[in-house]
């Protein structure tokens, strides 16, 4: 089964089967530099499968959405974490999110 999320629609918790595919959806914009990443490592069991960036409408400029695609290997509990910031600099992220996901058999 294929979920997606949209991470800015207050969606805190997914319950997914294990071997569902997970796609979260974060508004980026490119233009400014500022780009969304995972935060930390992924636990066992937590496969990442991909990640891209989805174009906006609206012209040159316009924010679009960076989509991170998982799937679960085991039946697991845990949370994505995820910060905007600027890859070259070390300072704390101008914004942070999370997702906790809930995988069974």
């Amino acid at each position: 089964m294929l979920v997606t999320i949209d991470v800015e629609s207050s969606v805190e918790y997914v319950n997914l089967n294990v071997g569902d595919e997970l796609r979260l959806r974060i508004t980026e914009n490119a233009t400014t530099c500022y780009i969304w990443r995972q935060a930390a490592a992924l636990p066992h069991g937590v496969v990442m499968l991909g990640d891209e960036i989805l174009p906006g409408i609206g012209g040159i400029g316009a924010a679009g959405k960076h989509e991170f695609r998982y799937s679960c290997t085991v039946p697991i509990s845990t949370r994505l974490r995820f910060e905007l910031a600027r890859p070259w600099q070390i300072r704390q992220p101008i914004k942070t999110t999370s997702v906790e996901i809930n995988c069974r058999r």
